[in-house]
């Protein structure tokens, strides 16, 4: 009888557990589900353009710099984040909407520069 008991409330316990598991994931697809979704829709080939239509550069505009490479943020959530590697497109060191992404990181999560 004791043993029926115990396994009884084992069970609602991995039942209970197991339900709360189930509701955070829901939240959290709710909340940064369309997040990746959207960011998931770069990809190699595209334009520095594409890239700014969806993320700022971490530390903001710099005119002039070097067009190689550079870490962006989501404009929805900063503390999403990429790493894009640009190809650039005509002379000069100007980063142009028309660079193209040659490589690109997994999204990340990371502090923002105001939290460093």
């Amino acid at each position: 009888m004791v043993w029926k008991v115990l396994m009884l409330l084992a069970f609602s316990l991995i039942l209970m557990v197991g339900l709360r598991a189930e509701s955070h994931q829901a939240k959290c697809d709710e909340s940064i589900g369309p997040y990746l979704k959207e960011i998931q829709t770069l990809k190699v080939g595209m334009t520095r353009a594409d890239v700014q239509r969806l993320f700022t550069r971490e530390g903001g505009f710099r005119a002039g710099t070097l067009r190689g490479s550079g870490q962006f943020f989501y404009t929805k959530c900063p503390y999403i984040k990429i790493t894009v590697e640009f190809e650039p497109r005509g002379g000069g060191s100007r980063e142009l909407p028309q660079d193209k992404i040659v490589s690109m990181s997994k999204p990340f999560l990371e502090g923002t520069i105001a939290m460093d």
